[in-house]
């Protein structure tokens, strides 16, 4: 699963849908904002402290809301997404690279705060 600048409220919105249902995840998930302008920012944190399945945080610090989605970022965001599916859906150990291990590609590129938890090394 990914979701980029977005994340379950604290109280169910949208449908009634609440953070409870993270507890409901069985895959592996990617988070990603878009730095503390983006108005998800805060709840994709929030979201990820809850998760209890192998997770990557990544937070690129300055195109706020979308901008990794239909900004001028987006090839970066994309990017980011193709690599994450690759490394969860088909093993691929160059696309993993960007998110394990303290020299994570992404760990090491200027603008990413990247924080994981449960990858394998």
């Amino acid at each position: 699963m990914a979701g980029f600048n977005t994340g379950y409220l604290p109280e169910p919105a949208f449908g009634g849908y609440g953070r409870d249902r993270l507890a409901q995840l069985h895959s592996p998930t990617l988070l990603v904002n878009g730095g503390p302008d983006d108005v998800a920012y805060q709840n994709s944190i929030d979201n990820h402290a809850l998760l209890t399945v192998p997770a990557v945080l990544a937070g690129h610090a300055t195109v706020g809301h979308s901008g990794l989605v239909s900004g001028e970022q987006a090839t970066i965001g994309w990017q980011v997404a193709a690599d994450w599916f690759g490394y969860v859906l088909r093993s691929d150990v160059r696309a993993g690279a960007r998110f394990v291990g303290p020299d994570c590609g992404l760990c090491t590129e200027p603008e990413w705060i990247v924080e994981t938890k449960g990858l394998p090394l």
